[in-house]
């Protein structure tokens, strides 16, 4: 048997490596093994993260209570928000509701139309704008303004202008505004 040695050196460059590597490791793991003033994931540490959560845990039942009470105080709000099939659809109901209360105080719109819903803003609630102009007077306005604030449905006035106009009654006031409706995002999400 005749075997042929290339290189005669027992230590190369990689094995010179391979050995510091190893020797380096070793001191690192026994300064940590050995050394008092290091806490990283010690015994003391670990006890305390433990009793942390054994004293949150101590207060579940009082989650469990205020988990009931905000689930039916978020159903309950929720019945004041608008259940429509589509944003489109919501926003001619929103309509619907303002022309019955301008109906009520004898205000007819000159235009009203339904604005690009915002769906981006809330997690679960897609805002419905709709723009309103028309022509009142003083009262008739307070009162739409109060029909809207106690609707059964969440309605909010974003933007209200009143212009004055130069001629004609003083009474009679130019007014753009636009009122937004909440539309509950479950009630369509299914659909899209």
């Amino acid at each position: 048997m005749n075997l042929k040695i290339k290189d005669k050196t027992i230590l190369t460059r990689e094995r010179i490596i391979i050995i510091v590597v190893g020797i380096l490791i070793l001191v690192i793991g026994a300064i940590y093994r050995f050394s008092p003033g290091i806490h990283f994931f010690s015994a003391s540490s670990r006890v305390k993260l433990i009793t942390k959560y054994q004293n949150r845990s101590v207060n579940l039942p009082g989650l469990e209570e205020r988990h009931i009470f905000l689930t039916g105080h978020a159903q309950k709000l929720s019945n004041h928000l608008i259940f429509a099939q589509s944003k489109e659809l919501a926003g001619v109901a929103v309509q619907n509701m303002l022309r019955d209360m301008a109906s009520r105080e004898n205000i007819s719109f000159k235009s009203i139309k339904a604005l690009k819903a915002d769906v981006k803003s809330y997690q679960f609630v897609s805002i419905v704008p709709v723009k309103l102009v028309f022509k009142a007077k003083i009262r008739q306005l307070e009162n739409l303004l109060y029909r809207i604030e106690i609707f059964s449905k969440l309605l909010s006035v974003s933007e209200l202008r009143i212009i004055k106009p130069s001629t004609g009654k003083e009474d009679d006031l130019n007014i753009v505004m636009i009122v937004q409706g909440f539309l509950d995002k479950k009630s369509y999400s299914r659909e899209e």
